[in-house]
């Protein structure tokens, strides 16, 4: 996932757009259009959704305006996705876009997206895709225009499950599907694009490296050219993240070298890192361990796996990477000749894989899911 407590895709950016959003199916209100003229900046989209959400919460005749401060909250919450809070938000939404009011489609599309996306930041990938394609559905079937921008959202957030099932091709066809709005909506420069050529990467990643090399770097080059033109960008996480997908992509067609010089850029960009960050400087001092490693320096490599490991602790992508460095740990201290403290790593590891996930679930399904 892209952040640890909102929803991949950049929902952030769709939302600072809305000001005056459709309010054409509830009684236009002064107070309302005041809060949705608000949202500048982050702060004030927080402070302004939250005054939203309670101004609507017990007026049901302005559920569309309701529905928007949820989005808002949710995209924006510091919280665990199942906190009640959040639940509270999820809840209104899906009685929206589960209601006979009249909804824009577009808007109880992006509803049923939003609730994709809940469910599948909770692994719960069944309940995730059933909402998903109720979206689709929506958008196949609607006899009016839909906003490509939240339809642009909704296939790039539906390939991102099919990514972590492992599941490319779909998750390839409907990022290119992606591109082709995007393109057309945004223009041949824009954030959507940066985002869209990441994903469509990581569909040839696990099967052709020099392929999607290529389309990580088309994604640089997307996000370079905005900062040249001074253009605001809104996942910044995607950005940094994106610098240590080259470095690993590199590390993957065997060029240490030109890995090693992308990781150590990583790592300085991510330097001045927050909580929001702390799970993205983990994994790439993750790599550059791995880096380190794959180029016989087992010492070097061993004291970044112990620094990623700090940066990883106690966040959502822990199970994703802690077993994993702790195997790679282990083939670091047997490369030393220190066999106890390799039996060490591996025991440790397989303690947080055991408390992970369902009881039910195997072993090798909990080291496996989810996926990088």
């Amino acid at each position: 996932m892209r952040k640890n407590n909102c929803f991949p895709a950049f929902l952030l950016g769709v939302l600072m757009m809305i000001p005056f959003f459709n309010l054409c199916a509830q009684e236009r209100d002064s107070t309302i259009e005041y809060y949705l003229s608000k949202n500048k900046h982050v702060d004030s989209l927080l402070l302004y959704g939250k005054k939203l959400y309670q101004y609507t919460i017990d007026k049901p005749r302005f559920y569309e305006s309701h529905f928007i401060s949820c989005a808002i909250l949710l995209d924006l919450s510091s919280e665990k996705f199942d906190s009640p809070t959040n639940k509270i938000y999820i809840q209104s939404i899906y009685n929206i876009v589960s209601s006979n009011d009249p909804l824009d489609n577009s808007e109880r599309m992006d509803g049923f997206r939003i609730l994709g996306d809940y469910y599948h930041q909770l692994y719960e990938i069944d309940q995730a895709i059933k909402f998903y394609n109720q979206g689709i559905l929506i958008a196949d079937t609607s006899s009016t225009n839909i906003n490509k921008t939240y339809l642009s959202a909704l296939y790039t957030n539906l390939s991102n499950l099919y990514l972590d099932q492992n599941e490319l091709s779909k998750a390839r066809l409907l990022i290119e599907k992606t591109i082709e709005l995007d393109m057309d909506s945004k223009g041949p420069i824009s954030e959507y694009l940066g985002i869209d050529y990441i994903y469509l990467a990581k569909t040839y990643r696990p099967i052709d490296p020099n392929k999607s090399l290529i389309f990580f770097l088309k994604a640089k080059e997307q996000f370079n050219t905005l900062k040249l033109r001074e253009i605001d960008i809104y996942q910044k996480e995607e950005l940094k993240d994106l610098y240590v997908l080259i470095a690993d992509n590199y590390l993957a067609l065997g060029d240490l070298d030109q890995a090693l010089i992308e990781i150590d850029s990583a790592l300085t960009s991510i330097k001045n890192t927050n909580s929001k960050t702390a799970a993205i400087h983990g994994k790439a001092l993750k790599t550059k361990a791995t880096i380190l490693q794959y180029k016989d320096a087992y010492s070097q490599a061993l004291k970044q796996y112990q620094v990623a490991t700090r940066f990883l602790e106690n966040k959502g992508a822990s199970i994703t990477y802690q077993p994993k460095i702790l195997l790679e740990m282990a083939r670091c201290y047997l490369a030393i000749e220190q066999p106890f403290k390799a039996q060490q790593q591996l025991k440790t590891a397989f303690n947080i894989i055991d408390q992970s996930g369902p009881p039910h679930q195997s072993r090798l399904d909990k080291i496996t899911f989810p996926k990088d």
